[in-house]
């Protein structure tokens, strides 16, 4: 009884996020810090110590891909946002790769669907899933919607330098990133 009433909540966080994302604009939610000396910024937290599973099944880091930026893309392949910004974050992983920033992404989602939409859907960075720890993970980074796409930005240190709840649009977003290249 326990899982169907976990099951059952899951489902409409994940309906209701669906609904929100799909009838609202969330690009005037998303979250900037300067990341410069005098900005105080929470680095207690092991941001990138979280392990998640790979396509594997391995449980996995997300700092095995040490990077002085890791950009964490929240999506799943029931959302229809998340699929249609992939080739976008594709395409900017492999421009900031020479930068030393690390794309990663995180589906809520179960492993048979991620790995059928990566097939006719490649990408140019790793992609680790899981369930509610990932929805747990989301709501601690600050994402309180349980809403999808999710994206932010952590610097080595384990400060979040930015969070867009939402799709993310290349201009604004490729300027963010080299904002915080130079910065670093």
């Amino acid at each position: 009884m326990r899982i169907t009433g976990s099951f059952f909540l899951l489902l409409v966080a994940f309906l209701s996020g669906y609904w929100l994302n799909t009838n609202f604009s969330f690009s005037d939610l998303s979250i900037t810090q300067d990341p410069s000396p005098n900005t105080k910024v929470n680095r207690d937290k092991p941001y990138l110590e979280k392990k998640f599973s790979d396509l594997n099944g391995d449980l996995v880091p997300l700092k095995k891909w040490e990077a002085k930026i890791t950009v964490i893309n929240f999506w799943g392949t029931w959302c229809p946002p998340c699929k249609k910004e992939m080739p976008l974050l594709s395409r900017l992983s492999e421009n900031f790769k020479a930068q030393n920033v690390q794309f990663i992404g995180v589906a809520l989602d179960d492993l048979k669907a991620i790995k059928s939409f990566l097939e006719s859907h490649p990408v140019a960075f790793p992609i680790l899933w899981g369930a509610s720890d990932v929805s747990l993970f989301m709501s601690e980074l600050g994402n309180n919607f349980g809403s999808l796409p999710f994206t932010v930005i952590i610097d080595s240190e384990n400060a979040i330098l930015f969070t867009q709840l939402g799709e993310v649009e290349e201009e604004a977003f490729s300027k963010e990133l080299e904002k915080f290249v130079k910065s670093m």
